[in-house]
């Protein structure tokens, strides 16, 4: 029996990288990256996913802004790769958070820690109005 083209591919990439997936979401079957390597599907995805969130919050929206994230395979990180947990203060502000992919999860030091994302960071500003509410902007560099 001849294998199409799709099989014969998916076969070689599995030789390459045994955790190699096809995901189907939209429409078409792409690979999964080297785990240090945002890829453009999943960058684009969060960055329209981002872009659908409103712009003025009652606070700072870390939790749906991780939500995000993880819907995508992905969650915030702390210097030491563990998993983000912190809080912003201030009228106004700037952070540029470590990224990394959920799929990447080992154990240091009893401890859960991810294999961070080099080519990409989330940028988030802030700016509290006189209105109370904060105005937010949240992408991927």
């Amino acid at each position: 029996m001849k294998k199409d083209s799709k099989q014969l591919l998916f076969e070689n990439m599995k030789k390459i990288n045994p955790e190699f997936i096809l995901k189907e979401d939209y429409m078409q079957e792409v690979a999964q990256p080297k785990p240090t390597r945002l890829d453009p599907i999943t960058r684009k995805r969060v960055m329209k996913d981002l872009s659908a969130m409103p712009d003025y919050f009652v606070g700072i929206p870390i939790e749906e802004i991780d939500a995000v994230l993880n819907k995508n395979g992905l969650l915030l990180l702390q210097e030491d790769n563990t998993p983000w947990d912190g809080l912003f203060t201030g009228a106004e502000g700037h952070a540029q958070i470590a990224i990394g992919y959920l799929n990447t999860k080992t154990q240091v030091n009893g401890l859960d820690s991810y294999t961070p994302i080099e080519n990409s960071m989330l940028i988030m500003t802030w700016y509290k109005m006189q209105s109370g509410k904060y105005e937010i902007v949240t992408y991927l560099s």
